[in-house]
Order: C-alpha cells, then structure tokens, then sequence
C-alpha cells in the first residue's frame, strides 16, 4: 500500500509539466515528514536499509522503488532542459544526485538527527536552483 501510494506521488512528478519548480516541489512534499518531531521516516528507505541485505524480495521492491524516484526527478529534469531552465547535459548524473540527497535527508530524519536532515533538504533546493540556466542578456 505504501509503494502504491507513494507511487502516486513519484508518477505525479514524472507525469507533470514543469521543470525545475516540479523538482523542488518534491522536496517540499517531503520536507514535513522530516520536520515531524517523532516521524517514523520513509518506510521505503528505512526498509531499504534494514531489510534489503537479508530478503532478495524486499531488495527487489526497494530497488524498484528506487528507480521509480530515480526516473520520475529524471523526467522532471528532462523537461527542465527541453525548457531551457537547465543546461542539458548531464540528467542523469543530476537525478541520482537528488536522489541520493533526499534518501540522506531522510536517514537523517529517521536516525533523529532533524535539524541535519533539514539542512541537507535545504543543501540540495539551493544546488537544484543553482542549476538553472540565466536568462538571455537583453539586446539593446
């Protein structure tokens, strides 16, 4: 149930029309969770990391879930390029990167280190935002 709802919010991400704004959005989805005082953290990661090295079905599931996060910031960051927000290249190295970002942030939360988990959320919107491509001098 979990993956399936949590899918909802990825395939949200994959299917919208923005760019950047789309990926930063995600992470002020999430920023809540991490901000609760007694939030349990993301089942998924914290099953990743509990039960992935002990159960090949579970690595399976969790694997999946990954790449479905993985793949919905790397459509969120295509159509950033497309849009000209972002220099092109590389997409893929940027959503493993944001990616690998947020599952910090959110092993932080669970290891009850918030204000840390916190700040690395804010590390990364402030790298996604320094992405973005300026604007075209205007001609005179």
């Amino acid at each position: 149930r979990y993956d399936r709802d949590m899918g909802a919010v990825f395939g949200s991400l994959a299917q919208a029309t923005g760019g950047i704004d789309d990926a930063v959005g995600l992470l002020a989805r999430v920023r809540p969770s991490l901000a609760a005082p007694d939030g349990p953290g993301c089942f998924m990661v914290n099953t990743m990391t509990e039960m992935s090295p002990r159960d090949p079905d579970i690595a399976r599931r969790t694997r999946r879930y990954q790449e479905r996060i993985r793949s919905s910031l790397h459509a969120a960051i295509t159509r950033a390029a497309a849009r000209r927000e972002i220099e092109p290249a590389p997409v893929d190295d940027r959503a493993r990167l944001v990616q690998a970002g947020l599952f910090g942030a959110l092993v932080a939360a669970r290891a009850g280190v918030r204000d840390e988990a916190l700040a690395t959320l804010d590390a990364l919107e402030r790298e996604i935002q320094r992405w973005r491509t300026p604007p075209p001098a205007a001609t005179r």
